[in-house]
């Protein structure tokens, strides 16, 4: 098993496979020595920039968005790396500073960016602090416990999701449309506010909150960013 390196995880629709091949491209005219995965549902025949493809069978519970969550946990409890950077396919390594953010790992098992106001429906609806999941630094050998947590949660909230009326949990309780709630418990950072919230102590692991620079979902990045994610809105 390899020290450190990036994991993408691309499945249910061929764009997302495409994405992932230009932003692996990208890490490597930046970050040439670190080692890169993509787990995949999809056939592919060249590895591309990649160093490994593990193939994924999929989840299967009927809906693409909720299938894409699960296949997210697959693909995160299953690196090759002890210390993993996750990035989303439209999140673009710019700077070769991403080698040397795996040493905040010596003292924290997981390093999330903070959601920013403007740049988050999630986070405009709830008025709640919530992490970004485009961009995840992690442990394997101390992250068990909180993507196990994180996995729960997300099963529980699509399976509410799908009930009517649709229940009010804690993290989305200061939203008055069921629509919104229920589009709301079918987005993963919601699953991740219950297990890690970062306006309170965190007891399934030592959260380490990275700067904007690392996550940063402006329209064009200048030479201070080193990962960009400009297009999710979640």
């Amino acid at each position: 098993m390899n020290e450190r390196g990036i994991v993408y995880i691309a499945t249910q629709q061929d764009r997302h496979v495409e994405e992932a091949f230009r932003a692996a491209e990208m890490a490597k005219r930046h970050a040439p020595g670190l080692p890169i995965t993509l787990f995949t549902d999809r056939p592919l025949r060249a590895p591309g920039c990649f160093d490994r493809i593990e193939q994924i069978s999929g989840a299967a519970c009927g809906d693409v968005r909720a299938n894409a969550t699960l296949n997210r946990f697959i693909g995160l409890a299953r690196t090759p790396y002890q210390r993993t950077l996750y990035l989303d396919t439209d999140a673009n390594v710019v700077s070769g500073k991403v080698t040397g953010i795996f040493d905040v790992l010596d003292r924290s098992d997981v390093a999330l960016v903070e959601d920013v106001p403007g740049t988050s429906d999630a986070l405009a609806h709830t008025g709640r602090r919530m992490f970004n999941c485009g961009v995840i630094l992690y442990r394997r050998d101390t992250g068990e416990a909180w993507l196990q947590a994180w996995r729960e949660a997300a099963l529980r909230n699509l399976a509410l999701a799908r009930e009517t009326p649709v229940p009010v949990i804690p993290e989305v309780a200061t939203v008055p449309s069921p629509d919104t709630r229920r589009w709301l418990l079918e987005v993963d950072k919601i699953a991740l506010l219950g297990v890690l919230p970062p306006d309170r102590p965190q007891a399934l692991a030592r959260v380490h909150v990275l700067d904007h620079s690392w996550n940063y979902r402006g329209p064009a990045a200048d030479a201070s960013v080193n990962i960009h994610h400009p297009h999710s809105r979640a």
